[in-house]
């Protein structure tokens, strides 16, 4: 697109440096807050990088940069707002409880509420223009079908492999994110939403590899070894890790991310999503 790399907004040392933008994410970031978590999950040992927080981060920023409100929503007016994949992380935190599979899909409306509640704030805040993100088919993923690995066949989608109950979780947030962007769409006709669709923008790696160009959908490049080429005791970068000789021919990177020759096909096809 011809757009320079959004510099992290924890690196920069001063408001000058997000001239062209500011990337607020953080890796494992959820969308609901620590205090959700402290009832829900036995073990909260991560540092709260939630939405509200990062959302936080976006307003400090303004403030430096445009004290003036006129400006401040001037340039909120003219910015597109991208809002990445999030909930595969709550989701994960959530999975490793006791009986977390049992309770999964009662938390899908709360993470969904955490996404709808930064949306609306951006947009009165001043947004026109908002991409929100799906999340991932998780059943496809080196790391969930690992970690979920079983013995019951009827567990794996018969044509990919994928988990099928991980995979329906996706589809059920996905679902209920669209319809929310659909309530805020009809209350702000104003604002442009789009929902960037990367499930189904991925599902073809998995249907049918090949045709994509990639030898493995489900191996990681990177990783520690097993069916799926994951392990947590020797993930991508340690020691033990091994790494394949050629990155493009795989859809996984590291069992969690993609690689950039699948992430390209991913891109291709949310751009085509938005001109239909």
């Amino acid at each position: 697109m011809g757009l320079p790399l959004v510099p992290p907004y924890r690196a920069g040392n001063s408001s000058k440096d997000f001239k062209l933008g500011a990337n607020f994410a953080v890796g494992g970031a959820c969308a609901l807050d620590n205090a959700f978590f402290t009832a829900k999950v036995s073990n909260v040992t991560w540092t709260d990088y939630s939405l509200n927080t990062q959302l936080k981060w976006f307003e400090q920023l303004l403030l430096r940069r445009f004290p003036s409100v006129h400006w401040s929503k001037a340039i909120v007016r003219k910015s597109l707002f991208f809002l990445g994949e999030m909930g595969v992380n709550d989701y994960t935190h959530l999975l490793r409880e006791k009986n977390g599979r049992d309770t999964i899909n009662t938390y899908v409306p709360a993470v969904v509420h955490a996404i709808g509640s930064l949306v609306n704030n951006l947009i009165h805040r001043g947004a026109k223009a908002v991409v929100v993100s799906g999340i991932i088919p998780m059943g496809c993923l080196p790391a969930f079908l690992t970690s979920f690995q079983t013995q019951i066949a009827t567990e794996y989608d018969p044509k990919t492999g994928c988990l099928t109950w991980l995979n329906e979780l996706a589809k059920s947030h996905n679902l209920q994110l669209q319809n929310e962007l659909g309530r805020f769409r009809k209350v702000h006709p104003e604002v442009k939403i789009f929902y960037a669709d990367y499930y189904y923008s991925m599902m073809p790696f998995f249907n049918n590899p090949e045709r994509l160009g990639f030898k493995e959908a489900m191996v990681a490049c990177c990783g520690g070894g097993g069916p799926y080429n994951f392990s947590l005791s020797a993930i991508c970068g340690s020691p033990t890790s091994s790494l394949c000789s050629d990155p493009s021919s795989y859809v996984s990177w590291d069992g969690v991310h993609l690689t950039e020759a699948a992430c390209s096909i991913v891109a291709r096809e949310i751009l085509r999503g938005f001109q239909r």
